[in-house]
């Protein structure tokens, strides 16, 4: 059995080595290609001249072209850094850059830069699996790839170097990006052989794009400053060829682009003397490849063993086993100063704790966003709960956004220069001065009165009929196009169990619920299902029979939830008023006005418009499309529920 193991790994090894091997054909074969077809050419060169070039070059010349260099290496280390967030390594981004820039520091210059570049990460994150370390190579070779194109049809486009075909040609990497950001924003999920699949964020597609501008200019001009005296070369010239020459290097696969990259710049500048350009190359792969790569080996053989102090970012906790949480996040729930905490339970949503754990933030993660929900559970300072979703929404390459948040908060935002929408009004009731006996509440004591004539009796049990509940349900989902999500409650035993449970029933038969999350001071109402023949008053009945409940509990405060804002945009009425009106504004104002309650206005905040625009397609894509809740209860087993 063990012979055979080790026979086993035997012929993995080999067939590995063998697929490596196949891999390394055909970009030597490319390069042989292209010295046979330019011997000629290559014959007739001064190799004298070349040497002479690179010997002229002068120290500042040097100095500049290594500063330019260094500059170059960071952004490769962004790279890096950028895609360990986007796939949530959580590996420090000092380390990530470090490990980046060595890895691809030897890899361009090996070739081979996947798996070269894997098996280095694996080296200098030794914390990370090799397939891990592998999906990072993989994915910045992907996204370099991809930015490459991106800046050179661009550049190509605005300083035009090639024949008109390839000009068109280059409009083909922008048609990608403009599709890339559609479906990032539109549907930001996608399926390919049965594989859920997530586009890249805006932000960090964008931040990508920017690392490789910084990376070709800073690389371009590291060529450019090595060039000799008297060389009639501009670097709006240069700059196109580079990246074309830079491409054909990357593609052909060649260690280093040696060979293509060469071909590509001599043929595109007829024009510069040969000798003094394939010197300057010459020095350029001196300074940018070899010496880098020399680096990169040494960190290698000695990888640092000092125990780094990670940036201080903020934690972001999931809960996997929602509805039912830790003790320490349920006493958190039960302490905050909103139920809507209760959220949590659905398990779409995390806590972002600060660095100090002081802060504590119910944190949805979209596909542009980090949308903080309601008001902190836990908070010392408000602007302090600002930088805390800044931070985490920065580490995640996503907009910073809070919604439905209170006026402290909102003025917190609005101090770190965020744009501020009303978004809501928060309709809330002191159970400690609930009365129905005033004029306020006319339209409220005609409605009991229904509801008791009909005989509308209050049900509150530790055994709830979920089946009759789920049948309510379902009917309710079908009048109203289904149901809504992210903010609102959803309907699953295990999940209405944690909170206050209301039924009514007429005529021996249920003819409709409500649910409230609870905290210690406050109730908010979260599902209200009314059956298909539910007497006139059933709803009303039910609400006021939570709110006297709440005033014998002596609880501070009952939220009946909110209504869209009537006026949210002054600028754009029209848009306003027919928001307010797909969200059923009116049915449910009329609904909680007959309770009398007082008002309160909740906000959104984005740091700019654009951002708000994104971050509000989000959370109305959350809210009409809701993910499937991570719980799925059923009828069949036992639930018991806490009265």
């Amino acid at each position: 059995m063990q012979q055979e193991t080790e026979k086993a790994e035997t012929d993995l090894k080999q067939s590995q080595a063998i697929r490596f091997a196949t891999k390394q054909i055909i970009p030597l074969s490319i390069a042989t290609v292209l010295v046979w077809m330019f011997m000629d050419q290559i014959r007739s060169l001064d190799l004298h001249e070349i040497q002479s070039t690179i010997l002229s070059v002068s120290v500042f010349s040097w100095i500049a072209a290594a500063i330019t260099t260094v500059v170059s290496f960071w952004a490769v280390g962004q790279y890096d850094a950028t895609v360990h967030k986007m796939l949530g390594t959580k590996v420090p981004c000092a380390r990530a850059r470090r490990s980046g820039i060595m890895s691809i520091a030897i890899s361009q210059t090996t070739g081979a830069g996947v798996v070269t570049g894997g098996l280095a990460r694996w080296r200098l994150l030794p914390e990370l699996s090799l397939w891990q370390c592998t999906q990072i190579s993989i994915a910045v070779a992907l996204t370099f790839l991809g930015g490459w194109a991106v800046i050179t049809a661009v550049v190509l486009l605005l300083f035009p170097v090639a024949t008109q075909v390839s000009l068109y040609l280059a409009i083909i990497p922008i048609i990608g990006l403009i599709a890339t950001l559609a479906g990032s924003i539109l549907q930001p999920q996608f399926t390919i052989f049965g594989q859920r699949l997530n586009w890249p964020p805006v932000m960090a597609v964008l931040s990508i794009l920017a690392l490789v501008l910084i990376d070709t200019i800073a690389a371009a001009a590291t060529l450019f400053v090595l060039m000799p005296d008297g060389v009639a070369l501009s670097f709006q010239m240069m700059f196109p060829i580079f990246l074309l020459a830079f491409g054909a290097g990357l593609l052909a696969g060649t260690p280093g682009g040696i060979g293509p990259f060469e071909i590509t710049m001599v043929a595109c500048l007829p024009f510069v003397d040969q000798e003094a350009l394939l010197g300057a190359i010459c020095a350029y792969r001196i300074l940018y490849y070899a010496i880098p790569a020399v680096i990169g080996a040494a960190f290698l053989i000695w990888p640092p063993t000092a125990k780094e102090t990670p940036t201080a970012l903020p934690e972001q906790t999931s809960f996997p086993d929602a509805p039912n949480l830790p003790q320490d996040i349920e006493t958190l729930i039960a302490q905050a100063p909103r139920a809507e905490a209760n959220l949590l339970r659905q398990g779409d949503k995390e806590i972002l704790f600060s660095e100090n754990g002081q802060t504590a933030l119910v944190v949805a993660q979209s596909a542009q966003s980090l949308i903080a929900v309601s008001d902190p559970l836990l908070v010392s300072n408000t602007d302090h709960a600002i930088d805390t979703l800044i931070n985490g929404a920065q580490h995640l390459h996503r907009i910073p956004a809070l919604y439905k948040c209170g006026i402290d908060l909102a003025q917190a935002a609005a101090r770190a220069g965020f744009y501020q929408i009303p978004i809501a009004q928060e309709a809330w009731i002191a159970p400690a001065t609930y009365t129905v006996d005033t004029p306020r509440h006319k339209t409220l004591r005609r409605k009991l009165r229904l509801a008791q004539k009909a005989g509308v009796e209050l049900c509150r049990t530790n055994h709830p009929p979920f089946e009759e509940m789920r049948d309510i349900s379902n009917h309710w989902r079908t009048r109203n196009n289904g149901e809504r999500g992210f903010s609102m409650g959803v309907f699953d035993p295990a999940y209405i169990c944690k909170q206050e449970l209301f039924l009514a029933y007429a005529q021996n038969t249920l003819a409709g619920f409500a649910t409230f999350s609870r905290s210690q001071t406050e109730w908010t109402l979260d599902i209200i299902r009314a059956g298909e023949n539910a007497p006139d008053g059933t709803m009303h009945f039910l609400i006021h029979s939570a709110l006297e409940l709440a005033k014998a509990h002596n609880l501070q405060r009952v939220s009946l939830a909110s209504v869209a804002h009537p006026n949210p945009m002054p600028r754009f009425p029209t848009l306003g008023e027919m928001l307010a009106k797909k969200s059923g504004r009116s049915g449910l104002l009329q609904f909680k006005q007959s309770f009398a309650p007082e008002w309160e206005t909740l906000y959104f905040c984005a740091p700019s418009a654009i951002s708000a625009a994104l971050s509000a397609t989000d959370i109305m894509r959350e809210i009409c499309s809701p993910r499937p809740i991570r719980f799925q209860s059923t009828v069949d087993a036992p639930i018991s529920c806490r009265l």
